[in-house]
């Protein structure tokens, strides 16, 4: 495997998913629940597409899921208005699964798991772009704790990171100095 890793690679980083399920669930039904009172989604939320729902694709937590025949976008049938993310990101307990106890595993876990991806995303750019791609600056949105943005910066590029909730914002800061803001452009 060249980039991939293999399950007992990235075993011990998935305990906290295995003992911390029932929060895990808990709160995914408190996410899907605040979705649910989101208004209907009209179009495509990538090509406008009135047309994303002539076939459900998929049902998860009550909830109907439509592949857009125009462009493939998988798009879930309310909005994510701005109350939405502000309840999940912001005003959530989202970071709360971020732990201490974690923290000594932040670089182990990004070495074992954002590493490959960042050489991955550098050998394709090395074969489109040849040497141009060393003197790109990189952005990660949606960055969450910033293990992505950490292993490009590892691999010495310029690289920085946005995301919404200010509590992983704060997690991943503490891991590295300053690789990330929030949206909000905190």
């Amino acid at each position: 495997m060249k980039y991939g890793k293999t399950y007992s690679d990235i075993a011990r980083f998935k305990k906290s998913f295995i003992s911390d399920n029932k929060k895990l669930v808990e709160e995914n039904n408190r996410i899907s629940d605040i979705y649910r009172k989101q208004p209907h989604r009209e179009e495509c939320k990538v090509c406008s597409s009135e047309n994303y729902s002539s076939g459900e694709y998929f049902r998860l937590n009550k909830i109907k899921y439509y592949v857009c025949p125009d462009c493939g976008h998988i798009n879930g049938e309310f909005l994510e208005t701005e109350n939405f993310t502000n309840s999940v990101y912001v005003d959530g307990d989202f970071g709360n699964f971020y732990k201490e106890d974690q923290v000594e595993l932040y670089k182990e876990r990004m070495h074992a798991i954002y590493t490959p991806k960042a050489k991955f995303m550098t050998s394709t750019l090395e074969n489109i772009c040849g040497e141009d791609w060393r003197s790109f600056a990189y952005l990660d949105v949606g960055a969450g704790s910033g293990y992505y943005v950490a292993a490009l910066l590892e691999l010495g590029l310029d690289a920085r990171g946005i995301e919404i909730s200010p509590q992983q914002v704060s997690f991943g800061n503490a891991m590295h100095k300053k690789l990330l803001s929030t949206a909000g452009g905190g």
